[in-house]
């Protein structure tokens, strides 16, 4: 989404005000719409976003809200391109409360930059530094982040039943290999490939199986946080949140918390 709108020759949009119905931003290059998105209203991210692409291009990368952003959940996410998730904060319920479903952009420009070879150099230096560290080069870059499980459970550091304990017995403490080695593939992501996909054969969302797989906060929030030692279930909590726009982080420690609050009751 960032580069697709540079390439379009914009540095920002400023959404002012709100419209009196739901609408949907269609930028390409120096043409900008704002269309009625009635007909998207009360739709999950992955039917919104196909929806679009096919009104507008099929390269349109897209920043949408799902039912969550609509309904002004507090912990509402703006969705990009299905799984990247500008989360925490509520930024997707103040899109609902704009009536603004989604942003769409395709741009065909480019970016110059002012002496190129100093900065590939720095790039090339920066990315052969990570892919040599023990971390960002080796773990990483084959489990994501779920590597360090292991470790903040050795230390006491891995959040359990609402931060009650700071262990969790497996599989959720020590999900990330036997957990990406069957479920996960197609690793995609930058220098540090730091999130991957997922393939759960017991959670299928949308009629496959396949889709965004966990990062650490997910998986221990909907795992050792909420007691909760079926990783299929915790990667479909993930793919739910996705769908449905909502930060998978401040919703599973919500979960938690309400689950300490139940027993305390």
């Amino acid at each position: 989404m960032g580069p697709a709108l540079k390439f379009a020759g914009y540095d920002a949009v400023i959404i002012e005000g709100a419209a009196p119905k739901p609408v949907y931003l269609w930028i390409k290059n120096a043409k900008v719409e704002i269309r009625d998105a009635s007909h998207l209203w009360g739709k999950d991210v992955p039917e919104t976003s196909d929806t679009i692409r096919a009104e507008t291009d099929d390269d349109a990368k897209i920043a949408c809200i799902g039912p969550a952003g609509e309904n002004r959940v507090l912990f509402a996410c703006i969705m990009n391109d299905l799984h990247r998730a500008a989360g925490r904060s509520g930024v997707g319920a103040v899109m609902g409360s704009k009536n603004l479903k989604a942003i769409a952009v395709v741009g065909t420009g480019a970016v110059t930059c002012a002496d190129p070879k100093p900065l590939k150099s720095a790039v090339v230096k920066a990315r052969d530094k990570i892919h040599k560290h023990p971390v960002g080069g080796a773990g990483l870059r084959l489990y994501g982040t779920d590597v360090l499980t292991n470790i903040l459970n050795q230390i006491g550091g891995y959040p359990t039943k609402n931060y009650q304990d700071g262990t969790s017995p497996p599989p959720t403490s020590s999900a990330a290999k036997p957990w990406l080695r069957r479920c996960c593939n197609d690793r995609k992501a930058v220098s540090l490939a730091s999130s991957r996909v997922a393939a759960s054969p017991r959670s299928p969302i949308r009629n496959t199986p396949r889709g965004r797989g966990t990062r650490i906060r997910n998986s221990w929030g909907f795992g050792g946080d909420c007691c909760i030692d079926d990783l299929d279930a915790v990667t479909k909590a993930n793919y739910l949140c996705n769908e449905y726009g909502m930060d998978a982080i401040s919703m599973a420690v919500t979960v938690a918390c309400a689950m300490e609050l139940y027993e305390m009751a």
